[in-house]
């Protein structure tokens, strides 16, 4: 069987994208009239071996991932990812993409004792998804179990009670699941 071509496609206000092996990646931002240039990004990616940008820096990588999310991140998500990404900027900004090390960048993290698991496995995944933005689709990090906020978050037992008293059908068995499992509302 003939191995087809890969050929870009165009998504929606985001910009024109390609499928290799099952990886979408994105070949140009937003302009619709951009096919030219989406076929030549394609041309030099398939050049590359199916990879994208990794010949970029670290911090380089880092500065084109923010740029092209912007428009899709809130404000102040964007203010946190700055914040987050600077840590690797500052560590790994001068390392190629195509040479990073996710062991490196792991032990990297594991050495800030005042940093909680939480933090570290959502800085984890916002590395790990810049670097794939750049172009290493098989790079993963290995995250940390997030927190549990545990008891500071449970609702005292006489409270539980009032509102079961206070509610009635599908609502009062919801709240009767969540006091028993533990679940957020938005896992139900």
């Amino acid at each position: 069987m003939a191995k087809r071509t890969p050929k870009p496609w165009y998504r929606r206000g985001r910009g024109w994208f390609v499928t290799i092996q099952g990886k979408q990646i994105q070949l140009t931002d937003g302009d619709r009239n951009a096919a030219n240039e989406a076929l030549e990004a394609l041309k030099r990616l398939l050049a590359t071996g199916g990879t994208k940008q990794t010949g970029k820096t670290g911090a380089e990588a880092v500065a084109a991932y923010l740029d092209a999310i912007d428009h899709r991140v809130k404000p102040q998500t964007m203010v946190g990812y700055k914040s987050s990404l600077s840590w690797f900027v500052k560590q790994f900004g001068t390392v190629p993409v195509g040479e990073l090390e996710p062991v490196a960048i792991e032990k990297a993290v594991t050495v800030h004792p005042d940093w909680s698991d939480s933090h570290r496995a959502n800085l984890l995944w916002l590395i790990q998804s810049c670097v794939q933005w750049a172009g290493r689709p098989d790079f993963k990090l290995h995250r940390p179990q997030k927190e549990s906020r545990s008891e500071e978050v449970v609702i005292p037992e006489e409270i539980y009670k009032r509102i079961l008293r206070e509610t009635t059908g599908d609502f009062q068995q919801f709240i009767r699941v969540i006091w028993a499992t533990g679940a957020r509302p938005s896992e139900l």
